[in-house]
């Protein structure tokens, strides 16, 4: 399998523990969406261990899934050390603590050249905590922080 496009189902934490089985069998794997699916936190380190063995994975969706702080830091833990270009992680609830985690993740993952994260309350906070990734080299070629209630002190 190259491309495993599962949004907007009704996937859960019980169904992401099956399907974690999978996908560290998909060593091919380029292109996996989960969006709009209600994951959460509670399974995501299973999750990004498997990951892992995607050796080819270049676009990772997780739009819509109620991931938290713990849930990016995992994330980030797990795609530093890939080849993932794009990372959608739009609306979810990754707050200025989930940004420090992809601040850290965009200075170790140099393959990264898409990062969206629209709709994840991540205030000015969050917009500072990106912007020290930002003075330092990159590949990053588009940031989406739209929706995020970034005031004048993190613009």
């Amino acid at each position: 399998i190259v491309s495993l496009l599962l949004a907007e189902n009704n996937i859960g934490s019980a169904g992401l523990q099956s399907l974690t089985r999978v996908v560290g069998r998909c060593s091919s794997l380029r292109v996996l969406n989960l969006s709009f699916n209600s994951i959460g936190d509670s399974h995501t380190k299973e999750f990004c261990n498997q990951l892992a063995s995607c050796r080819h994975l270049e676009r990772l969706e997780l739009q819509g899934n109620m991931l938290g702080a713990r849930g990016a830091g995992e994330l980030g833990a797990v795609l530093s050390s890939s080849g993932v270009e794009e990372l959608r992680l739009n609306v979810n609830q990754l707050e200025a603590q989930g940004m420090r985690c992809m601040s850290k993740l965009m200075r170790a993952c140099p393959s990264l050249s898409t990062l969206t994260l629209r709709s994840n309350d991540i205030r000015d906070d969050g917009a500072r905590a990106l912007c020290d990734a930002l003075i330092l080299p990159h590949r990053l070629r588009a940031l989406v922080l739209s929706q995020n209630n970034i005031g004048d002190e993190g613009a």
